[in-house]
């Protein structure tokens, strides 16, 4: 293949050359794969040869895909995708497709991973390569398989199995023996599944079918744990453990990991929690977030087998909040995709609106122009037109200045109910789940239930800010500016919360003047100082105190209100996204410090935090002082 490599007489064939050495590479030889194709990539930039970079990109993204890196594989795909397309390479175009498609249902956006899948489809059929669409089908059924289409996964599958018994033996044929046995295994079917794994077992048995070999020797393994033959399942795992290691596959060694704990959790859960954690590492330095949960879902069910609910309690919390993080991003983009489409469409429309009244004053004035033919008459036209087109424009601009604040405050609002309420609420069901279990004791129970009144407590407060947001902003509510005296409104606050900080004994101080006046929407200031206040006693430990203070030499023209408490304070970390929506790890307290800045804005000041973590938090805003 050097030789090969050194002999090629021009770009085409020099292509040839680095592919075959990329795959000879590739299964067990990740270091020098990645050495080639660079190789590759450079010389081919350097030549200007497009189809050698495109392929060379995307041998590069295989290899990141094969080793669990799906964002370095995913950008470099596209980059591919890109090129292939630009020079018209069809079968290039079908294999980066596919890729994509792979790519994608691993992370779990299956409608993206569909529709390149479909792509590369058309493609292969246009290019009638029977290997390709064998890929494809098996791909899709794979897909649908965890779209939770087990009829559409089957067809699919048959078709791959049916095209692959045709052809030469390769990885991708053993790959289709590996996928007809993991469906029959989701369906039960341990014979027929068994049957394919075996089958594929004794044909990867060779070098150059490493990866393949390793997939059948862990599905084999698990087929025999199932049927009850534990120990030559696990020695079937055992030995695809080593080869994961050695070869450096952390996908499939976290996979096997997660599979050893699920063979050996009835005997041995110390060392199924063992090979659990391993296999959690692996997956949060992938960045797997789909293979976390499953692994947090596996590590739940150990842990309540042992009866020791606390920590499934805590890994449950831990898995619920990375599904829920998976679906945020999921509906953020859609959202984001939509409200980007409909502004286009409403921009597109005011466009095409003022195109249309321009030509018309076009047409009205070259008119005017050839009738009158008086230079003075043409001028005072066009100062006219000009005048009317300028306050069209400006018209144009209010509506897409309004537009993008629309757009701004639903995909605001969106991302809290997404965060805020539905965490809080998602959480309820699985605590119930645990308090039901025949056996939970009576103080887990206590714990469970307490745990349950507290997240039922913040979606209320919750949804009473959701609330209140509503009516002020998006009900269209104006803001109702005058002077008041903010002294009434934090004594009113104080007396809404005192007992709260009765049950922790703490005292609040207020030092505020009360020949103050600010001036603002007096509504607002109301609701920034109540959550301060709420916020304050929550952090404030029993015996604690809280100052209420303001100044107005800190900032000319404005009073600066600040709200400390000398509580358990928050990490530098923490204080820099204190304010974004959804972002911070104590329940209830994202939307709350949100909305109290928006409102500060809205008013003409500003906020900010001071705070080290053990030693409380001060909260400062600014409002405007009355004239």
């Amino acid at each position: 293949m050097h030789v090969q490599l050194a002999s090629a007489a021009d770009d085409a064939k020099k292509l040839e050359a680095y592919k075959s050495i990329v795959d000879a590479y590739e299964t067990d030889k990740e270091d020098s794969a990645i050495f080639y194709a660079d190789e590759g990539l450079q010389y081919f930039t350097m030549r200007h040869y497009k189809p050698g970079q495109a392929w060379m990109q995307a041998e590069l993204a295989e290899i990141d895909d094969d080793h669990g890196r799906e964002e370095p594989a995913r950008q470099g795909a596209l980059y591919a995708l890109g090129l292939f397309t630009e020079e018209k390479i069809t079968d290039g175009i079908a294999e980066v497709n596919n890729d994509l498609g792979t790519i994608e249902g691993k992370t779990g956006n299956f409608e993206s991973a569909l529709n390149y899948l479909m792509a590369a489809l058309k493609n292969y059929e246009i290019e009638k390569n029977p290997g390709g669409m064998m890929r494809v089908y098996a791909n899709l059924g794979i897909t649908y398989e965890r779209y939770k289409d087990p009829v559409k996964a089957v067809q699919y599958l048959k078709l791959a199995d049916s095209i692959g018994r045709k052809l030469p033996l390769s990885d991708a044929v053993l790959n289709v023996y590996n996928d007809m046995g993991a469906y029959y295994a989701d369906r039960g079917d341990t014979a027929k599944a068994l049957k394919y794994f075996e089958e594929g077992l004794a044909k990867s048995n060779k070098p150059q079918y490493l990866a393949s070999h390793l997939s059948c020797l862990m599905n084999t393994g698990m087929m025999y744990c199932r049927i009850g033959d534990n120990k030559k399942g696990i020695a079937y795992l055992e030995e695809a453990l080593d080869i994961a290691r050695r070869k450096n596959f952390p996908e499939e060694e976290a996979n096997i990991l997660t599979n050893l704990a699920i063979a050996t959790e009835e005997k041995e859960a110390g060392k199924a929690i063992s090979y659990l954690e391993q296999a959690l590492g692996i997956s949060q330095k992938m960045g797997n977030n789909p293979l976390q949960a499953d692994i947090y879902s596996v590590m739940t069910d150990v842990y309540k087998s042992e009866n020791d609910y606390k920590n499934a309690f805590d890994v449950n919390e831990k898995r619920q909040a990375l599904l829920d993080s998976i679906m945020s991003l999921n509906t953020a983009k859609e959202i984001a995709g939509i409200g980007a489409i409909h502004d286009l469409e409403r921009s597109s429309m005011k466009v095409k609106e003022l195109e249309l009244l321009n030509e018309r004053n076009l047409h009205q004035r070259n008119i005017i122009i050839y009738v009158a033919g008086i230079a003075v008459i043409f001028l005072l036209v066009v100062a006219f037109f000009y005048r009317k087109t300028k306050m069209l424009n400006d018209q144009l601009v209010v509506h897409e200045r309004e537009l993008n604040h629309l757009h701004e405050m639903k995909n605001k609002l969106f991302s809290v109910i997404g965060h805020d309420l539905k965490t809080p609420m998602a959480r309820i069901p699985v605590i119930l789940d645990l308090i039901e279990d025949k056996d939970s004791t009576e103080e887990e129970k206590k714990m469970l239930m307490d745990s349950m009144r507290e997240h039922s407590k913040v979606s209320v407060e919750t949804l009473d800010k959701l609330l209140f947001w509503g009516k002020s902003l998006v009900g269209g509510k104006s803001l109702n500016i005058t002077g008041f005296q903010p002294k009434q409104y934090i004594r009113s606050s104080i007396e809404f919360k005192k007992d709260a900080a009765h049950e922790k004994n703490i005292t609040i101080r207020d030092l505020t003047s009360p020949e103050l006046r600010g001036y603002a929407d007096a509504t607002h200031f109301d609701f920034i100082m109540r959550n301060l206040l709420v916020n304050a006693i929550k952090y404030t430990e029993n015996g604690g105190t809280i100052e209420i203070n303001a100044d107005t030499c800190k900032k000319a023209g404005y009073i600066v209100f600040w709200v400390k408490d000398n509580g358990v304070g928050m990490t530098n970390d923490r204080l820099s996204r204190l304010f974004e929506p959804g972002t911070a790890n104590e329940q209830g307290t994202g939307i709350g410090l949100m909305l109290c800045k928006e409102f500060v804005k809205q008013n003409g000041g500003d906020m900010w935090a001071e705070s080290e973590k053990g030693k409380g938090a001060t909260f400062f805003f600014s409002v405007k002082t009355a004239n």
